[in-house]
């Protein structure tokens, strides 16, 4: 219900648990930034079973109706850009040193 209400209100949200990755900020500032998609920790690495199968569902849903909206697949497109952009910066890193 909370999904299909968002989405009705013109709102797209990504709702995330577990271990974050490395690129996981810059992950977020495209999709906001690109899309005005917001993304929200609901949990880390401890999270129960009820909460991961809200975050799924509610996923399942609001990607679909972001990727409709856009024609495209926003959330890879941003996640392997910001994971380029990570690994390009480590690499530059390491580089100088």
């Amino acid at each position: 219900m909370d999904a299909r209400r968002d989405i009705a209100q013109g709102h797209y949200e990504v709702l995330g648990y577990g271990l974050p990755s490395p690129w996981r900020h810059e992950y977020i500032r495209l999709l906001r930034e690109r899309y005005g998609i917001q993304y929200r920790a609901v949990a880390l690495c401890i999270v129960s079973e009820d909460l991961m199968a809200y975050a799924d569902n509610y996923n399942k849903l609001s990607v679909a109706a972001a990727n409709r909206k856009f024609r495209h697949d926003v959330f890879k497109e941003c996640a392997e850009e910001a994971e380029r952009g990570w690994k390009a910066k480590l690499e530059s890193t390491s580089q100088q040193r």
